[in-house]
């Protein structure tokens, strides 16, 4: 999962998750990330994953895109990196991955294994 914080502009100290790609960065309503800050376009970029090369980011307009306070025409994103769009300023943060619980499902496999165990056995000793 994908956090872009928002660091500066009218929306500064929010978060958005992203979970699915491309993700669209703009003044849009139907963008995924709203930025509604001086100098935004409306679909301003777009952030991809690509297996080979990772997360990258792309412009979809005119306006200028700074990674890291350098302009630039499309960039690989690494953690922490900071996207500069006109008046806001976004860090792509990429999410530690949280490990699930399955505690309850792992007791429950055991308890059925346990439980087949205990039935063959009673099993062999019924037939003898």
């Amino acid at each position: 999962m994908v956090e872009l914080r928002i660091l500066e502009g009218t929306q500064a100290g929010g978060r958005r998750s992203i979970r699915h790609f491309p993700a669209r960065l703009g003044r849009n309503p139907h963008c995924d990330l709203v930025l509604d800050d001086p100098g935004v376009w409306d679909e301003h970029v777009e952030i991809a994953y690509d297996s080979a090369s990772g997360f990258y980011m792309t412009p979809l307009s005119e306006g200028a895109v700074i990674v890291n306070q350098h302009p630039v025409e499309s960039a690989v994103l690494k953690n922490g990196d900071t996207l500069t769009l006109g008046g806001a300023v976004v860090q792509f943060w990429i999410a530690p991955a949280g490990q699930r619980q399955f505690r309850i499902m792992e007791w429950s496999l055991w308890i059925g294994l346990i439980a087949l165990s205990a039935g063959q056995v009673a099993l062999i000793r019924w037939l003898d």
